[in-house]
């Protein structure tokens, strides 16, 4: 109760605390991008290991099949 107490009489007479609180507000924001872009990358590690080639082939030409890549077509050339 008492932080609540400080926070509610830094809140009421200081003319700068909706700014302080927003700047604040950001500053958390920040800190849970980072600390959740490094779990995603900490987790993805233990997923997939270092070498996450061709886990994903996503279609290019946009009917639901992978265009060939270059590598396909240099070896029918």
């Amino acid at each position: 109760m008492i932080v609540y107490e400080l926070y509610y009489g830094l809140f009421m007479y200081n003319k700068n605390a909706m700014e302080q609180l927003e700047r604040l507000d950001l500053a958390f924001e920040s800190l849970k991008k980072e600390l959740f872009g490094k779990l995603h990358e900490a987790l993805r590690k233990q997923m997939f290991g270092t070498k996450e080639q061709g886990l994903l082939k996503l279609p290019l030409n946009g009917n639901g099949t992978t265009l060939p890549s270059e590598s396909d077509s240099s070896s029918t050339s």
